[in-house]
């Protein structure tokens, strides 16, 4: 969908290398993070509400459950692995200690036997549709009937794969006719991806079809997701301001390094980025920035999903450039986004005047996924982010993948479960998103942070030293006051760790992508690398 600028258990971390867990630390701590453990809790009451008004009753045809586990007794797991083995479909993580699987008949009386399973219930159809749809029933008043957009995308994840459906002879296209019949709208409806499909629907009437999507047995999931916020906000710096602000990003640096901002620990150990990738999605980079550009031939390409042969094997700062379908080549977007958080990862300046502005990981290279839509602050985001989004980056080395942009909910998503899906099956894949900038409230964070196996990076204040009043009043040790807040929705720890959010200064974009030009600027709300 065009969108406007972003469960599983935890995994085992055994698998990164050295190198690359020392500079994913060093992308996100600043200080010290702590977490006390919590008891084992009960699911949220407005689930459990909706449970206890859903039947036992044996269903003649395959379904979606709910189990209930004994999480205390340890054997969690070991149930989670059962399910796998007898289930049609992905096992769904619902907090807490709660799955969701697709059965059969006589599969479900398995799952009823087994050690660990408290109880099972038929998943209520009010659980298929998402917050995002209850918020989305609250039409914005400021919206005339005129600017509302003619048309609404619904994503749709499914309980069986396309596969399946087809093994079944299900067709998709035949719900056209039944929503048609209950609400009215003239719908059209595609695959997404393996299991998900899109629902194009008049805007007027998206409510009525996301209720008859509730209705089909095989929707597991159904939302109309919000817009998306690219995670800064520009000084308004003029060129004046920039050449004052010339050693500041020498402080961010440091202190996500050490904590001190006068010491590089991580640099000093040879910990810089060499030989790392590094994947982002943001709005272009101006490539021929002093910070990136190279005389090797770059590889571009376009489309979703992994694209052999778009790489740059010799290029020094970009390994990959894929721009999504939909979204356009290069950096023109009004504040140049994607060219200062590229910068702030990884950029590296061939002009000595401008090594100030070097990035966390100067060394590392991108693996860069162009999501801008042109001459404009808006994203052009694939559904199913586990097959159209992170795989391209992966395939070419990227093992940390870091997004500064996304919406303002703090709840589980499809969006949030594309992440954790991705993430439970590469062990060896690191995913960083902003927090947001939705604070000072708390329970103000996004859909895309909020899945289990992301880092969510808030937004700290940076050393006095790089604020042109002198930062009266600023500390390291303060969180941004504009930096969202947790806990999310169902009661998780988020953010996961916070590093400097303000006053970081990086590679500024000219919005031309032949210009050989070499700048810098800053940006006053940026979470860095991720925050």
């Amino acid at each position: 969908p065009h969108l406007k600028h972003k469960g599983k258990h935890a995994r085992s971390m055994s698998s990164f290398r050295p190198q690359a867990l020392a500079l994913a630390l060093a992308l996100c701590l600043a200080g010290h993070v702590s977490a006390k453990p919590t008891p084992p809790r009960s699911m949220p009451a407005g689930h459990a509400k909706m449970v206890r008004a859903a039947t036992h009753e044996k269903p003649a045809e395959f379904g979606q459950f709910l189990l209930r586990v004994h999480s205390e007794d340890g054997k969690a797991r070991n149930v989670k692995k059962e399910l796998e083995k007898i289930s049609h479909g992905p096992v769904h993580y619902v907090p807490h200690d709660t799955y969701i699987v697709t059965l059969e008949p006589d599969q479900l009386e398995q799952v009823r036997g087994l050690a660990g399973v408290a109880e099972v219930y038929k998943v209520p159809k009010e659980m298929k549709t998402r917050a995002t749809h209850r918020a989305f029933d609250r039409k914005p008043k400021t919206l005339s009937k005129d600017s509302m957009p003619v048309e609404t995308s619904i994503h749709a994840t499914l309980a069986i794969s396309k596969g399946t459906a087809e093994k079944r002879k299900l067709d998709v296209s035949e719900w056209v006719k039944t929503i048609k019949e209950k609400t009215g709208a003239d719908v059209k409806i595609k695959w997404a991806s393996s299991n998900a499909v899109n629902v194009q629907a008049p805007t007027t009437l998206a409510h009525e079809v996301m209720g008859v999507l509730q209705d089909i047995e095989v929707v597991h999931q159904a939302s109309i997701e919000p817009s998306m916020k690219l995670m800064s906000k520009s000084s308004g710096t003029t060129s004046e301001d920039k050449a004052s602000a010339e050693l500041r990003n020498r402080w961010a640096g440091n202190l996500v390094q050490s904590g001190n901002a006068n010491m590089s620990t991580l640099w000093d150990a040879g910990l810089d980025g060499e030989g790392q990738v590094i994947g982002c999605g943001d709005t272009g980079i101006d490539v021929d920035s002093c910070f990136f550009f190279d005389m090797q031939p770059l590889g571009t390409c376009k489309g979703e999903g992994f694209i052999p042969g778009c790489n740059s094997p010799s290029h020094r700062k970009i390994v990959t450039y894929r721009t999504v379908s939909g979204a356009e080549f290069g950096d023109d977007d009004p504040v140049g986004h994607g060219t200062h958080v590229a910068g702030t990862i990884s950029g590296l300046s061939s002009d000595p005047a401008y090594v100030e502005y070097d990035g966390v990981a100067p060394m590392a290279r991108l693996a860069f996924d162009d999501i801008g839509v042109e001459t404009t602050d808006s994203l052009w985001l694939p559904a199913s982010w586990e097959e159209t989004l992170y795989p391209h980056a992966y395939m070419h080395g990227a093992k940390i993948h870091t997004n500064s942009w996304g919406d303002s909910l703090p709840l589980y998503t499809a969006e949030s479960y594309s992440n954790d899906a991705f993430s439970a099956t590469h062990d060896d894949f690191l995913l960083l998103f902003a927090a947001g900038n939705n604070g000072p409230w708390p329970i103000s964070g996004s859909s895309q942070s909020a899945a289990k196996n992301v880092v969510s990076v808030g937004a700290g204040e940076n050393h006095p030293d790089s604020y042109p009043d002198g930062g009266v009043g600023k500390s390291v040790d303060n969180v941004a006051i504009f930096s969202s807040k947790g806990p999310t929705a169902d009661g998780r720890f988020k953010p996961t760790v916070v590093a400097p959010g303000e006053n970081i200064a990086s590679a500024d974009s000219d919005g031309a992508a032949y210009s050989f030009q070499c700048s810098a600027g800053m940006m006053a709300a940026l979470e860095t690398l991720g925050g």
